[in-house]
């Protein structure tokens, strides 16, 4: 039976839920590797979990056709026992009667604890609750792109914390830097640096000057915010957009951190990865790199993604690189990338007939193919 349990975050209520379905059976502890795959597209939606060279279809929670279940997805340990946790994004969930408000599903290792459903306090229609997740150091991340702010659509929000208590921030709040206004979209994209820190995406923000403004100055060069810790009584971050932005960059479309490489963030429009350090100094450039995704290794590799032609670049220590000889633009390989120890794993969500994903061992071109059993584009997105 499920239970419901309104939860006090800054003067609202989170609901969680507990759906009927198993839990994550603990095979490997969370510091094995091992890499969480969605496939969003599959009915309502699925999610696999490849530890080593085994890949489980991991169990779904109660869904509905368009869901969008595992649009998002991340690896950890949320509640500290040592088991891989996966916290996967639902963005199309109806909920409450609101059409596509979004849900997220924490599904925990172990075996002894089922899976839970957070939503947003307020579901609001096409808010697209879960669009992005991160987590990191016991604390997790939820981006709500599309949610409106009074009468300001898309304005976007984001809410970080624990499962058991999370906090709504916005651009809207005295202590959160920026002008909210419509279509910003922020929270699109969402990455936990160091400790409680959290960089904050918001690609279609306008350059517009100071104040609101409606269709005004460069639009959707985007920015990107670091909040300096999430769980903070106040709140303190800081804003960057680069001043060289043109028109329709989108910088902080995609974010990856590592201790080793610092924050990246991509402008895909303007073909750039911009490299900060830990107090958002900008530290270097890489240009004609139009990436979708990114992911960051604890050794300092780079992976960037780039589905419109189908390949992968990567960027070793000291900024040295190289692109795989493998290219498949059919199969939008580089749609999505992830580090699992020293293996890359790459999604390919057009190779048919279900989607996969490509592994690739340090320094090897040569592929190994994970496919599905079934499904639609497996590998659309990967943690």
């Amino acid at each position: 039976m499920r239970h419901l349990l309104a939860l006090l975050i800054a003067g609202a209520s989170l609901t969680v839920t507990g759906p009927q379905a198993a839990a994550v059976a603990c095979t490997t502890p969370v510091e094995t590797d091992h890499t969480a795959i969605g496939d969003p597209f599959a009915g309502p939606g699925a999610v696999h979990l490849l530890s080593g060279n085994k890949l489980v279809a991991l169990p779904s929670p109660e869904l509905a056709a368009g869901d969008g279940y595992g649009w998002s997805a991340e690896v950890a340990d949320l509640d500290g026992d040592r088991c891989a946790d996966v916290l996967v994004g639902a963005p199309y969930a109806d909920v409450n009667g609101a059409r596509d408000a979004g849900a997220v599903y924490v599904l925990y290792g172990g075996g002894t604890r089922p899976p839970r459903k957070l939503i947003a306090p307020s579901p609001q229609q096409d808010a697209h609750f879960g669009w992005s997740v991160s987590a990191g150091d016991g604390l997790i991340a939820i981006g709500a792109p599309y949610e409106d702010e009074a009468d300001t659509q898309d304005q976007g929000a984001i809410y970080t914390g624990t499962a058991d208590n999370l906090r709504r921030l916005s651009q809207e709040m005295a202590d959160v830097p920026g002008n909210g206004e419509a279509g910003d979209q922020y929270g699109w994209a969402l990455q936990f640096t160091r400790g409680r820190s959290l960089a904050v995406g918001v690609p279609y923000e306008n350059n517009d000057g100071a104040g609101k403004q409606v269709g005004e100055g460069l639009l959707d060069t985007g920015s990107i915010t670091l909040i300096n810790d999430v769980t903070a009584a106040k709140i303190t971050a800081t804003k960057w957009e680069p001043e060289e932005l043109e028109a329709g960059s989108r910088f902080g479309y995609a974010l990856a951190y590592s201790d080793s490489v610092g924050l990246a963030v991509s402008a895909p429009v303007e073909g750039t990865v911009r490299f900060f350090d830990a107090a958002l100094k900008q530290t270097s450039t890489l240009r004609q790199q139009s990436a979708g995704a990114l992911a960051a290794s604890p050794d300092g590799r780079l992976a960037i993604g780039i589905a419109s032609t189908g390949s992968v670049r990567i960027v070793g220590p000291g900024r040295s690189d190289r692109t795989l000889d493998v290219t498949d633009s059919d199969g939008r390989l580089g749609a999505a990338v992830a580090f699992s120890g020293n293996r890359l794993v790459v999604g390919a969500p057009d190779r048919g007939p279900y989607g996969a994903i490509a592994v690739y061992g340090r320094n090897a071109d040569e592929e190994e193919t994970f496919r599905p059993g079934k499904g639609a584009e497996f590998g659309a997105t990967l943690s």
